[in-house]
């Protein structure tokens, strides 16, 4: 340890040169030797000593207590008075400036050494103590977190900036308060408070509170009691911690891994589903082709129609399930709102009454119609929702040519012709602070558990994605209404594809790989049918032992989900074996979700799950060129 560095001011030489002898004796430094009080002030602030022992008269007209109280206006340094003068008035003056000790004259040198020990020991000890208060300050200044005090009664003692920015309170309006009012329910704020004093602490407490702007929030707390020297608690002090977007994307995850189960086992359904209607459609399709005209032909129709609307169910389901890529095309928005209503009066029960209101010139529109049934149905379950007693739901389309003046009401959109819908309910109706936040993620006027905030969240990134804008209007107690402008489609809707004249592919060897023997079948008789010679296998290693034994293959045709290797993999395989093989790869799952699986729609052609026996063969001869 560094030898203490002491100053010695004192005006008689012979007692400063003993002084000197016995701190050199203890193993102290002595900085400097001095006898006025001017020379202590300069020496003190320029030499910083650990101490200076100071005599009370000295030879010029500063004597010790006044020089002392002039170094300590600048420096923080312990001083010990010596002299033989223990008057009334001189103990006053002496004591205003708060010495470390005050050693009389004469004494004794253990006396000397006590004294010294105890200032530098006092001093070190006070050091720390402010640096320890300074490092709380800074954290107390400067914490992200909420920190607060508060007293036996529960009232608010000191709070930091952090806690006044959460609330939105001025100090003056919280010091001295009980805080009841900032919880969402008072009873959460006894509870926590009971177990303080029973526990002495409390560490995961979660606890809902409300700012003075009336939005709600999520805080974990924790705290502990203060006590005095006897033990004896005096209040607590905690730390708060708003966590409440810490909550919202807790929420946002598990809705995400929801939505991802749904669609895995959305996925899996599809494909078996998938299979079924691949076989149903198939040789209805097939039946169909062989008598066009004969008694049974209408049933035939019948059947596959019922297919086609079962294919196009499990398309929905993919859709809403994320596991498709959007396919924007040309619909006729009243025709679309039609399809919907069986849907939709499913949806909203009995104790709602359902109007659709389609104006005969709404027009057309360029969107996916998974997409669009999506929006839709979020705007009406959320109307549904808003009507737990029953009431009018209105689902309305319009033409509407928006001009210079219309279009700089809504930011994004341009003069011209627009395709409205309009969702109207006579539910509850939402306050004007509420109508501000509607489309924003994870925002949600629902109770815990009952709603993700992010239902009118797509709704709006799907308007937004198909260039149109949605907005809301609403009354307390009178209903909403929702307005979507999607951009005017001049085209006509998508029709039917037409009949065109069958090719055939005679003489041209394909192999089959399929794992299901019902969808293997049928897909060797549609191929063999086309004049192709058909070699066939169950899974991906049988289909290239299969390929190794062939002098010649110009297609692979070949299912992606089989046991064992893939069809992703049997391709890639089969291309060292016959590299001029055309490649047709079928799913029931979408697209999009195959690419990320690493389908390379530039080396292979792909045909979703179920397609009809046009479609395969249309396919083919792409194919093959």
């Amino acid at each position: 340890m560094a030898k203490a560095r002491i100053l010695i001011v004192e005006d008689e030489a012979i007692i400063a040169s003993v002084i000197a002898g016995a701190l050199r004796k203890f193993d102290y430094e002595v900085v400097d030797i001095l006898n006025t009080g001017a020379a202590a002030v300069a020496a003190a602030l320029e030499k910083t000593p650990d101490l200076v022992l100071m005599d009370i008269r000295l030879q010029d007209d500063v004597d010790g207590i006044a020089a002392a109280k002039r170094i300590q206006e600048t420096a923080d340094i312990p001083i010990i008075y010596l002299t033989a003068y223990a008057d009334e008035s001189t103990l006053e003056r002496a004591k205003r400036t708060q010495p470390y000790g005050y050693i009389p004259k004469p004494f004794q040198e253990i006396e000397l050494r006590t004294t010294i020990e105890m200032a530098l020991y006092k001093h070190g000890f006070e050091v720390r103590l402010k640096e320890s208060e300074a490092r709380f300050r800074s954290l107390f200044e400067n914490s992200q977190d909420m920190i607060y005090i508060i007293d036996r009664s529960g009232k608010l003692v000191e709070i930091n900036p952090a806690g006044l920015d959460l609330f939105g309170y001025d100090r003056e309006e919280l010091l001295g308060r009980e805080l009841d009012f900032l919880y969402v329910d008072g009873s959460d704020r006894d509870e926590m408070l009971a177990k303080i004093w029973d526990r002495h602490q409390v560490k995961d407490y979660e606890v809902h509170l409300k700012k003075k702007n009336g939005e709600e929030l999520t805080a974990l707390v924790t705290a502990s009691v203060m006590t005095d020297s006897q033990k004896k608690v005096f209040g607590f002090q905690g730390i708060l911690r708003d966590v409440t977007m810490k909550k919202k994307l807790e929420e946002q995850m598990l809705h995400v891994a929801k939505v991802d189960s749904l669609g895995r086992l959305a996925s899996g359904i599809a494909h078996d589903f998938n299979n079924y209607l691949t076989i149903i459609n198939g040789y209805a399709e097939m039946l169909l082709a062989e008598s066009p005209e004969g008694s049974s032909s209408e049933n035939l129709r019948l059947i596959l129609q019922a297919g086609k609307n079962a294919s196009k169910l499990v398309a929905k389901i993919l859709g809403f399930s994320r596991r498709q890529a959007p396919a924007p095309v040309v619909i006729d928005i009243n025709a679309a709102l039609g399809d919907l209503e069986r849907m939709v009066r499913r949806l909203v029960g009995e104790g709602i009454e359902l109007r659709i209101e389609l104006d005969p010139e709404a027009g057309n529109v360029r969107i996916d119609p998974g997409q669009l049934e999506q929006a839709l149905i979020n705007l009406v379950i959320n109307a549904r929702d808003a009507m737990p007693g029953g009431g009018k739901l209105v689902l309305a389309s319009a033409h509407v040519q928006l001009n210079e003046e219309g279009a700089v009401g809504h930011p994004g959109l341009h003069p011209g012709a627009y395709v409205a819908i309009r969702v109207r309910d006579s539910g509850n109706g939402m306050e004007p602070r509420v109508l501000a936040h509607i489309f924003e993620p994870f925002f949600t006027t629902k109770a815990a558990g009952e709603g993700t905030g992010l239902g009118l969240a797509s709704v709006f990134a799907v308007v937004q994605q198909n260039e149109g804008r949605i907005w809301a209007e609403s009354v307390p107690g009178q209903g909403s209404t929702f307005h979507l402008l999607l951009p005017w489609a001049g085209g006509t809707p998508r029709p039917e594809k037409e009949e065109r004249p069958r090719r055939r592919f005679d003489g041209r060897a394909v192999l089959l790989v399929e794992d299901e023997r019902g969808i293997r079948q049928l897909l060797r008789a549609i191929l063999e049918s086309l004049g192709m010679e058909v070699h066939e296998a169950a899974d991906g290693e049988q289909g290239l032992r299969t390929a190794a034994a062939l002098p010649r293959l110009d297609l692979l045709l070949s299912d992606i989900e089989l046991p064992g290797i893939s069809g992703l993999e049997t391709a890639e395989r089969l291309r060292a074996i016959h590299p001029q093989a055309a490649i047709i790869l079928s799913s029931g799952q979408g697209e999009k979700y195959l690419k990320r699986a690493g389908l390379d729609l530039q080396k292979a052609h792909f045909i979703p799950k179920p397609s009809t026996r046009r479609e395969i063969e249309e396919m083919i001869a792409k194919a093959l060129g």
